[in-house]
């Protein structure tokens, strides 16, 4: 895939509208959208995504706040690759935050000989520290929809230290209805990764047939840094890789019989339907040793997989881990799966399924339905299943995954389109869930 990158004259034009700290919200907003069209988004977010990261290194304000609300008005437009880097920069701030508050503890208990230079310092740390909390609290706001058009990037970053930290703390404590907005950004943040981490060498195992030697994906044995203990929640950077990254390594042993038959098996069921028998060989076969680790399930096999056989890919998506799992919900929502294998998988492996692509699949089913007129027979039973399938991971399923909840904002939607639906059955199960 070809990734563009904006032109130098384009640069040069986005980093003037990202110095204006007196203009409104609102006429940055208006310019920015004269200026760029829709299609050039994705480059616009690579260029902000390069250029944020020294704006936190220096801090620069100004810089920082407007980037954020630019990243703010292309996600609101649904582009995905400004969710990333939105989110790629908050990571990033508060990486830099938490080296801040280490930096501020040295100070404090340094000699006191260098008592003027101390002085100094932890001024200059300070400063740096109340720019960068402003700009998080800022950022906060944006995903709260709670910044004002007539307010600028200066009266963003304006705030004392107490009051910046009373939002801070306000946010933490209220964090509710910044939830569903960070579970967007981070969710796109994880797909760019996934993408750009080499996937295709952890999804594909090729055999080459020469001489018994195989490519199989295994895990490699690399030295490890030592490392202090991490804090949950902490983000950590080793080099060389991690060794729970797959390589394709080659390796002079022969692939085994029970290799053979998984791939021989997944290869047919992306293929077409596998009776019974053939789904049991298949799962009791991927789960014999590690062939399930080397056998290549990624989320395109996974979808072609739920296409024909549903129940088999929600037991695969079962093995996989949490994070991993859920992206390849992700990917079979937004694909060409037929609904009702759509809703099978959702059932199987509701244990694993986030609240992300819980809401996904209710505004995917909202929106095709906003677009017919009337509702023909097959749309009803469609709605029909679509209700039963919020009732039973809302009710059963809900003893497995207690994260599940349907949005406020998508209530009177759902009701709508029951009343639109005329079925009884379908108006009292929504009823009993609301």
């Amino acid at each position: 895939m070809v990734v563009e990158y904006l032109g130098p004259a384009d640069v040069q034009r986005l980093l003037a509208l990202l110095s204006e700290g007196n203009c409104k919200f609102s006429f940055v907003e208006k310019e920015f959208k004269e200026t760029f069209s829709k299609d050039t988004f994705a480059k616009v977010s690579r260029a902000i995504q390069r250029m944020i990261h020294d704006m936190i290194a220096s801090p620069d304000g100004v810089g920082l706040v407007s980037s954020f609300f630019v990243l703010d008005v292309m996600c609101k437009m649904n582009c995905e690759q400004a969710k990333s880097a939105f989110y790629d920069a908050l990571l990033e701030l508060e990486r830099i935050m938490r080296q801040d508050v280490c930096v501020m503890e040295q100070i404090k208990y340094a000699s006191k000989e260098a008592k003027e230079g101390r002085r100094a310092h932890e001024s200059v740390n300070s400063e740096r520290y109340r720019l960068r909390s402003a700009v998080k609290s800022f950022a906060f706001r944006l995903l709260a929809n709670r910044v004002a058009p007539d307010e600028t990037p200066l009266m963003a970053i304006s705030d004392k230290q107490e009051q910046i930290d009373t939002a801070l703390n306000a946010w933490e404590s209220n964090g509710i209805c910044l939830k569903e907005p960070i579970a967007g950004v981070a969710e796109a943040w994880t797909l760019e990764a996934e993408k750009n981490a080499c996937g295709t060498l952890s999804r594909i195992s090729a055999t080459l047939d020469n001489g018994g030697r195989a490519a199989l994906v295994l895990k490699p044995v690399t030295p490890q840094l030592p490392s202090l203990s991490l804090v949950s929640g902490e983000l950590q950077f080793l080099l060389p890789a991690s060794p729970l990254n797959d390589l394709l390594l080659i390796n002079s042993e022969v692939p085994t019989e029970e290799w053979k038959t998984a791939k021989r098996m997944v290869a047919a069921g992306c293929k077409g339907l596998l009776n019974k028998e053939e789904q049991q060989k298949l799962l009791q076969t991927l789960l014999a040793g590690d062939v399930f680790a080397r056998v290549g399930i990624s989320s395109v096999v996974l979808s072609r997989m739920a296409e024909h056989n549903p129940d088999v890919a929600a037991s695969l998506i079962l093995k996989l881990p949490a994070q991993e799992a859920n992206q390849c919900v992700q990917s079979i929502l937004k694909s060409s799966v037929p609904s009702e294998h759509v809703e099978t998988v959702l059932l199987h492996a509701s244990k694993v399924l986030q609240q992300a692509s819980f809401r996904a699949y209710i505004t995917n089913k909202l929106h095709h339905f906003k677009e017919k007129t009337t509702l023909s027979n097959e749309d009803k039973d469609e709605v029909k299943n679509f209700v039963r399938t919020l009732h039973q991971l809302l009710t059963k399923a809900s003893k497995e995954n207690k994260e599940l909840y349907v949005a406020d904002t998508l209530k009177t939607d759902i009701t709508r389109l029951c009343e639109r639906c005329d079925i009884p059955e379908v108006v009292t199960r929504w009823d009993e869930l609301k």
